[in-house]
């Protein structure tokens, strides 16, 4: 049952803004139960092990995977130069993300407190 004790925090924002480190150490200040951020390498991965990232080789450019790291070296990525293939990206952690916050709520109506 959910009552007063129940609290959770939820931290979103742009990519590469910083935060993971931010709520992270809000968490461990609160003494709160802390859902990392979604991992990039398992954006792209199967359930048998494969990583589609290891097939980008096999493919032409507009059809590899454009991960974080793609994203940081990519200058038509940059909002002022325009064209590149951000929202993809952005829609990839976007739902990541609301899986992991699905989870949280997982946790916290099955144990009903958001301390570890």
């Amino acid at each position: 049952m959910l009552d007063e004790n129940n609290r959770m925090i939820v931290v979103d924002g742009p990519i590469a803004s910083g935060k993971h480190r931010f709520a992270q150490m809000l968490a461990k200040e609160l003494d709160f139960f802390y859902v990392p951020q979604p991992d990039p390498m398992e954006l792209h991965a199967c359930q048998e092990g494969l990583n589609y990232k290891d097939l980008d080789e096999l493919l032409p450019e507009k059809y590899r995977i454009y991960d974080l790291d793609t994203f940081l070296a990519d200058e038509n990525a940059k909002p002022s130069q325009g064209g590149g293939r951000v929202g993809q990206l952005q829609w990839e952690y976007f739902a990541a993300r609301l899986f992991a916050y699905n989870d949280a709520l997982l946790h916290m109506l099955s144990i009903g407190e958001c301390s570890p």
